[in-house]
């Protein structure tokens, strides 16, 4: 390494003040073949010296943007939560959940990005001094790291990645690192990266990968599967749960798809939400709603992770529809006026809704209207099959903010018989459905407060439909999530139940105003 003294620096000055011991001296003399004694230096002149004996100087990364919820360890174990902006000295170590990530600019201006469910430590990032030469090593623990390296980095600069079983040495490149529970995987996407383990080594190429096993050998690189392609967009998503059909990719063991979202205009994507699923199927919870890139990665057999696809996602589920309760899906109605009621989501008070009568393929609109309540006196209805739907209106009059469109019920209205003696079965069971995906199983819970304290019923179903023996009379409160562990409840959503008197034909008994009779 060439070094430029300062004006009238001695040799030994600048051994002092560059070296890692002033005993080097000897050393640099017999390097540049120069005096130990010498008191200065022409200007211009460059002196050599041993890269491998120079002094570092410690330097930091900077958290360039980052999730909710990662925790940020200081080398004295002092816990807090890592924010943007943030500058982390070597030793720091980080941890994100499975719902965030983080990307950090390091001292070298590379980018390493710390996905969800990860844990890793910024073990050394030093500069050697006086020059642009920098060494940085990152530990990783648990999940994950993404690497972009510079390519133009000054020549010596080391750059390495450790995992349990293997260090990744890399030279300008992208790339990628897992730790997994018996092994550690490496995925090389552009440039090349040396792979060494206790038991050797491997040269592993762009678009290949390798895993070091438990043993510390390398195995031979080998292509990484391809990106998923995706043949038409993705449709916009609009429940608070959902899932994703992913592109089949041949031999793939498993599927990583990830949610990223930029933090602000002109911010870079960080990871929202991660899954990782062995079926093309990936499926989300609980996620803001907003515009999102959707990132999805085959997985072989081996645990290597190909090619990345992405497509952009859109969610928009709030506020949320709310929940039918009568007329219950696929119920049929026996004459006399019908009444359509459903819950109240929090913080809603305005409704959209629409009836159609279903005639053949068509849908002939019937009503379309907004309400604020949570009674629909829809009236007297021809003999025939109709199908309704519901919304919330979110925000004020002067700047409403629909949410989605709660799924279509169908009921049908049928001429009253001539006798009846047993009403509706709506009479002897409750029936809810809510907007939700058929493919997924959920947890229903149905209290007699807003805390989900008191009478709490709970209920595991699949799909988006649930018929519960009817409860007394009264005010109840309904909430619903997916059957995963860590998934979020919906808001709670009130409603009424009362039992209507029945007339002989089966209809609700109603008196002269209009108004159903109810016994209480």
């Amino acid at each position: 390494m060439l070094v430029t003294p300062r004006a009238g620096e001695s040799l030994k000055e600048l051994v002092i003040r560059v070296m890692k011991d002033a005993g080097d001296l000897e050393q640099v003399a017999r390097l540049n073949r120069l005096s130990t004694a010498v008191s200065s230096f022409a200007p211009g002149v460059r002196i050599r010296v041993p890269l491998d004996r120079m002094r570092t100087l410690p330097e930091s990364a900077v958290v360039v943007s980052t999730g909710a919820g990662i925790q940020r360890i200081s080398a004295t174990g002092a816990v807090s939560e890592l924010l943007a902006g943030a500058v982390l000295p070597q030793g720091t170590r980080l941890r994100s959940p499975g719902t965030a990530g983080a990307l950090l600019r390091l001292p070298d201006d590379s980018r390493l990005q710390l996905p969800p469910g990860s844990e890793l430590t910024l073990t050394r990032m030093q500069r050697v001094i006086d020059t642009e030469v920098f060494r940085i090593e990152v530990e990783v623990a648990e999940g994950g790291a993404e690497a972009q390296v510079r390519k133009d980095r000054s020549a010596g600069s080391l750059f390495n990645v450790r995992t349990r079983y293997a260090v990744s040495g890399v030279r300008g490149t992208t790339f990628r690192v897992s730790s997994l529970p018996a092994s550690s995987g490496t995925e090389v996407v552009e440039g090349g990266v040396n792979l060494a383990g206790s038991a050797g080594s491997v040269d592993i190429p762009a678009g290949a990968g390798s895993v070091v096993d438990d043993a510390g050998r390398p195995s031979a690189p080998v292509p990484l599967l391809p990106a998923p392609v995706f043949s038409a967009p993705l449709p916009r998503f609009e429940t608070l749960s959902f899932a994703v059909t992913l592109p089949v990719v041949p031999g793939a063991a498993a599927y990583r798809a990830r949610l990223l979202q930029a933090a602000g205009a002109g911010q870079p994507l960080l990871p929202r939400a991660q899954t990782v699923a062995r079926e093309p199927l990936a499926q989300f919870d609980d996620l803001p709603d907003g515009s999102y890139t959707l990132m999805v990665r085959a997985i072989d057999v081996r645990g290597l992770e190909g090619f990345e696809a992405s497509v952009p996602l859109t969610l928009k589920a709030r506020p949320v529809p709310p929940i039918k309760q009568v007329p219950a899906a696929d119920a049929e109605h026996f004459g006399g006026p019908v009444l359509a009621r459903f819950t109240e989501p929090a913080g809603v008070s305005r409704f959209r809704v629409q009836l159609v009568r279903i005639e053949g393929e068509r849908r002939v609109p019937v009503q379309d209207l907004t309400l604020s309540s949570t009674q629909w006196a829809i009236g007297e209805l021809p003999p025939g099959q109709y199908a309704w739907r519901l919304g919330s209106i979110a925000g004020p009059e002067g700047a409403p903010d629909p949410g989605p469109w709660g799924d279509w019920s169908s009921f049908s209205v049928v001429a009253a018989p001539p006798a009846a003696t047993v009403g509706p079965d709506t009479d002897e069971n409750l029936r809810l459905s809510w907007g939700g995906d058929a493919r997924v199983r959920y947890v229903v819970e149905l209290a007699e407060d807003d805390g989900f304290a008191r009478g709490v019923r709970t209920s595991e179903v699949q799909g988006n439909r649930l018929i519960l023996p009817r409860p007394p009379n009264g005010v109840y409160f309904v909430r619903v999530r997916r059957a995963v562990a860590g998934a979020a409840w919906s808001p709670p959503q009130r409603f009424l139940l009362e039992r209507p008197v029945l007339t002989g034909s089966g209809a609700p008994l109603s008196v002269g105003d209009g108004q159903r009779v109810d016994t209480r």
